[in-house]
Protein backbone atom coordinates (compact mmCIF):
# COMPACT_ATOMS: atom_id res chain seq x y z
CA UNK A 1 0.00 0.00 0.00
CA UNK A 2 1.69 3.23 -0.82
CA UNK A 3 0.96 6.26 1.82
CA UNK A 4 0.06 10.01 0.42
CA UNK A 5 0.46 12.58 1.86
CA UNK A 6 -0.83 16.17 1.23
CA UNK A 7 1.42 18.02 -0.86
CA UNK A 8 1.43 21.20 1.58
CA UNK A 9 2.01 20.82 4.82
CA UNK A 10 0.02 23.65 7.10
CA UNK A 11 3.08 25.54 8.05
CA UNK A 12 3.33 25.93 4.01
CA UNK A 13 -0.35 26.94 3.43
CA UNK A 14 -0.16 29.55 6.59
CA UNK A 15 3.50 31.30 5.04
CA UNK A 16 1.46 31.07 1.51
CA UNK A 17 -1.40 32.95 2.77
CA UNK A 18 0.73 35.09 4.82
CA UNK A 19 2.85 36.37 1.41
CA UNK A 20 -0.71 36.62 -0.27
CA UNK A 21 -1.84 38.88 2.55
CA UNK A 22 1.31 40.69 2.91
CA UNK A 23 1.28 41.96 -0.79
CA UNK A 24 -2.90 42.26 -1.21
CA UNK A 25 -3.87 43.53 1.96
CA UNK A 26 -3.26 47.09 0.96
CA UNK A 27 -4.85 48.09 -2.17
CA UNK A 28 -7.78 45.44 -0.79
CA UNK A 29 -7.93 47.11 2.36
CA UNK A 30 -8.32 42.87 3.98
CA UNK A 31 -9.26 43.61 7.78
CA UNK A 32 -9.09 39.98 8.65
CA UNK A 33 -8.13 36.23 7.37
CA UNK A 34 -8.76 33.17 8.50
CA UNK A 35 -7.48 29.63 7.63
CA UNK A 36 -10.73 27.28 8.26
CA UNK A 37 -11.21 23.44 8.71
CA UNK A 38 -9.09 20.70 8.70
CA UNK A 39 -5.94 22.78 8.02
CA UNK A 40 -7.05 24.74 10.78
CA UNK A 41 -7.99 21.53 13.00
CA UNK A 42 -4.66 19.65 11.82
CA UNK A 43 -6.59 17.18 10.34
CA UNK A 44 -5.65 17.50 6.85
CA UNK A 45 -5.00 14.69 4.40
CA UNK A 46 -4.19 13.97 0.69
CA UNK A 47 -7.88 15.18 -0.69
CA UNK A 48 -8.38 18.23 1.73
CA UNK A 49 -8.99 21.40 0.23
CA UNK A 50 -7.87 24.73 1.22
CA UNK A 51 -10.89 26.84 2.89
CA UNK A 52 -9.86 30.25 3.62
CA UNK A 53 -12.19 33.14 4.68
CA UNK A 54 -11.74 36.47 4.21
CA UNK A 55 -13.13 39.86 5.16
CA UNK A 56 -12.48 43.24 3.42
CA UNK A 57 -13.09 47.24 4.61
CA UNK A 58 -13.36 48.64 1.47
CA UNK A 59 -16.36 50.12 0.11
CA UNK A 60 -15.33 50.71 -3.61
CA UNK A 61 -14.70 47.45 -4.56
CA UNK A 62 -17.06 44.48 -4.76
CA UNK A 63 -16.52 41.32 -3.30
CA UNK A 64 -16.21 39.32 -6.80
CA UNK A 65 -12.68 41.84 -7.31
CA UNK A 66 -11.63 40.80 -3.61
CA UNK A 67 -12.21 37.33 -4.27
CA UNK A 68 -10.60 36.87 -7.84
CA UNK A 69 -8.04 39.13 -7.41
CA UNK A 70 -6.68 36.85 -3.78
CA UNK A 71 -7.37 33.38 -6.04
CA UNK A 72 -5.01 34.63 -8.35
CA UNK A 73 -2.70 35.43 -5.89
CA UNK A 74 -2.54 32.44 -3.88
CA UNK A 75 -0.54 29.73 -5.04
CA UNK A 76 -1.99 26.88 -3.51
CA UNK A 77 -4.39 24.00 -5.25
CA UNK A 78 -7.99 23.37 -4.30
CA UNK A 79 -8.25 26.82 -2.42
CA UNK A 80 -12.04 27.14 -1.24
CA UNK A 81 -12.51 31.45 -0.50
CA UNK A 82 -15.16 32.93 1.51
CA UNK A 83 -15.50 36.76 1.02
CA UNK A 84 -17.38 39.43 3.24
CA UNK A 85 -17.09 42.84 3.70
CA UNK A 86 -16.32 44.29 6.88
CA UNK A 87 -19.94 45.57 7.09
CA UNK A 88 -21.47 42.38 6.65
CA UNK A 89 -19.15 40.62 8.83
CA UNK A 90 -20.03 43.50 11.87
CA UNK A 91 -23.91 43.03 11.00
CA UNK A 92 -23.40 38.78 11.17
CA UNK A 93 -21.26 38.70 13.94
CA UNK A 94 -23.56 37.49 16.89
CA UNK A 95 -24.29 34.45 14.73
CA UNK A 96 -22.96 31.16 15.82
CA UNK A 97 -21.24 30.29 12.78
CA UNK A 98 -18.85 33.53 12.84
CA UNK A 99 -18.36 32.99 16.67
CA UNK A 100 -17.19 29.38 15.61
CA UNK A 101 -14.66 30.19 12.24
CA UNK A 102 -13.55 32.76 14.79
CA UNK A 103 -12.29 30.84 17.82
CA UNK A 104 -11.20 27.75 15.98
CA UNK A 105 -9.90 29.39 12.42
CA UNK A 106 -6.15 30.27 12.51
CA UNK A 107 -5.64 33.68 12.43
CA UNK A 108 -3.49 34.94 9.50
CA UNK A 109 -4.92 38.43 9.40
CA UNK A 110 -6.79 40.11 12.23
CA UNK A 111 -7.21 43.90 12.65
CA UNK A 112 -7.95 45.14 15.64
Amino acid sequence: MKALFPKFSKEEVIKELNRCIKESREPLKLYKVLLLDSYARGNYVTSSDTDAFAVFNNEKISGDKVYKTLMKAIKLPRIELYIMSKKEFESLRSLKWIKTIEEYGIKILDTP
